[in-house]
């Protein structure tokens, strides 16, 4: 189920945001994330770019060289290169990486819903207002990262982008908090 907050910004159309929102929903659940992904993509038309090769490292093949700091990485690329390529791509590797479905073993502490391993089953627990919280503090981390990223590559464009996830979160959590 979509969060209001998610449709309120594919309704402003802020490209940066919804990709950053979409990022976490991927780091958490990929069910939700498709969810997410294609109700973005029916309501926005400036979401989705074609595949850029010169926009960050060419995709890892093979799976057994995947890891977490490789998703890690392949996330911030899709945040400055939003394409069906690099998103499908992601996709295989949370999936090889994390089969069940929840892609960080923090998240789950987090999330509002828990997976368990080996079943498509599904247990609701009840929110905590930490829960809320946890939104805004992952992009502001994420968007640390890419600005990071940019920085060591000198990649204006992921800086650029990195700072808007970050501020992007900290205006969410300032506006939660007031």
């Amino acid at each position: 189920m979509l969060k209001q907050d998610f449709i309120n910004k594919v309704k402003e159309g802020n490209k940066y945001e919804v990709r950053s929102i979409l990022s976490i929903y991927l780091s958490r659940n990929r069910d939700d994330f498709k969810e997410a992904l294609k109700y973005a993509k029916d309501n926005m038309t400036n979401l989705m770019e074609k595949y850029n090769n010169d926009n960050g490292k060419p995709f890892e093949n093979n799976s057994e060289n995947w890891n977490e700091a490789y998703f890690n990485e392949q996330k911030v690329y899709m945040m400055t290169n939003f394409c069906d390529e690099r998103i499908e791509h992601l996709l295989k590797v949370a999936a090889k990486l994390f089969p069940e479905n929840i892609v960080s073993k923090t998240s789950t502490t987090s999330s509002s819903t828990s997976y368990s391993s080996g079943s498509t089953s599904r247990k609701t627990t009840s929110r905590k207002k930490s829960d809320d919280d946890m939104v805004p503090k992952i992009a502001i981390g994420t968007g640390a990262v890419i600005a990071g990223v940019g920085l060591l590559t000198l990649k204006v464009s992921l800086i650029a982008v990195g700072a808007v996830v970050a501020v992007g979160g900290a205006v969410y959590k300032y506006n939660k908090d007031n």
